[in-house]
């Protein structure tokens, strides 16, 4: 009898998976910290809100819809990334348990799509079926439980307990739903990486944040350009109009595109926070203070949006929609001067 458990630390970024489970396991090491902070800048939004429409502008984002970005996590150089396709896990029968304790048992942790229909502690746990990705950690041979991390019933990214039995009926639910799906992706911390904080490209990226600069273009080297989207400041145009739709009841309640936006104010704050200690004497402490206010204000529309999903008052939106005009003027004028302080740093 045995157990593993693997280092977790929730990162500041967990709206999608597709950010959250890669960044989850860099942020185990605080050797990260200067390429996260060099990165996650931009933002992106789609013009038709065919379902998300708002993320961060990486190589792994959720709205390009590419199998391989899914699949193999690009742009996050702290992971070593082996997927295991569904025809190994099935031409070589492979026992699911014994390549998730393995894999565990070499510091690799396991993201795998389950069928929430059997996962405890899940929303649609008993009631219906649900594919999703969960995030393996750990597992105890005595209990026969694995140590899982994910969007809980109350949608809060939280760890918790799944039982053997519970998690193979989740991925054989999953398998015989969609064998593409079937396929597990095993994430290794690189310790041999590292990198240096970037300042000429954090104040560049800040540039085209501001300017709402198309910088998709920089990812042509690994695919097309993604169209009728925008940049920078100009998503806050978007999130708008989404909810003056959502006012006018045209579009369908989402939570998601405002809580990715106060992750982004979220980040950003601690980016200038790191900055400050990073550089006591070039005054980020005076933007710091700035810049609190805006990410409280994003936080105050999450809250916002969660009191109308339950009142329905259109009170609600419309105040939504003036603090979002307020938020994203007083956003330009506070990155401005944050560039304004970096500059004399670049060497």
């Amino acid at each position: 009898m045995s157990t593993k458990t693997l280092p977790i630390t929730i990162p500041p970024i967990i709206g999608y998976t597709v950010h959250a489970y890669p960044l989850t396991v860099a942020f185990s090491s605080q050797k990260c910290l200067p390429w996260f902070y060099s990165n996650y800048i931009q933002m992106i939004s789609n013009t038709e809100y065919d379902g998300v429409f708002l993320d961060f502008l990486t190589l792994c984002n959720i709205l390009n819809g590419g199998k391989w970005v899914d699949f193999l996590f690009p742009g996050i150089p702290w992971l070593k990334c082996c997927p295991v396709g569904d025809f190994i896990i099935t031409k070589c029968n492979l026992d699911i348990h014994s390549l998730i304790t393995n894999a565990l048992n070499e510091n690799n942790y396991v993201v795998i799509f389950l069928d929430e229909f059997y996962i405890p502690n899940r929303r649609t746990y008993q009631k219906s079926n649900f594919y999703h990705e969960n995030f393996i950690f750990g597992y105890d041979t005595a209990e026969k439980t694995y140590d899982i991390l994910g969007f809980d019933e109350r949608r809060l990214f939280n760890s918790g307990k799944v039982s053997y039995h519970e998690l193979e009926q989740g991925f054989k639910s999953n398998h015989l739903t969609d064998p593409e799906a079937a396929s597990i992706k095993l994430l290794k911390l690189d310790t041999t990486f590292s990198y240096e904080l970037d300042l000429q490209f954090i104040r560049d990226s800040l540039l085209d944040y501001v300017n709402s600069q198309n910088t998709c273009n920089l990812q042509n080297i690994v695919r097309n350009p993604m169209k009728k989207c925008v940049y920078g400041l100009n998503t806050y145009h978007e999130l708008i109009r989404y909810f003056e739709l959502l006012y006018d009841n045209s579009i369908r309640y989402d939570i998601r595109p405002i809580h990715i936006l106060w992750e982004h104010k979220k980040t950003m704050l601690l980016r200038i926070e790191y900055l400050s200690k990073m550089y006591p004497e070039a005054g980020f402490n005076e933007v710091y203070e700035q810049y609190i206010v805006i990410e409280q204000k994003c936080l105050s529309l999450r809250q916002a949006l969660i009191k109308y999903s339950i009142s329905k008052q259109p009170s609600h939106i419309k105040n939504i929609i003036a603090t979002l005009k307020f938020v994203s003027e007083m956003e330009r004028e506070i990155l401005n001067q944050l560039i304004y302080k970096i500059q004399p740093l670049i060497v």
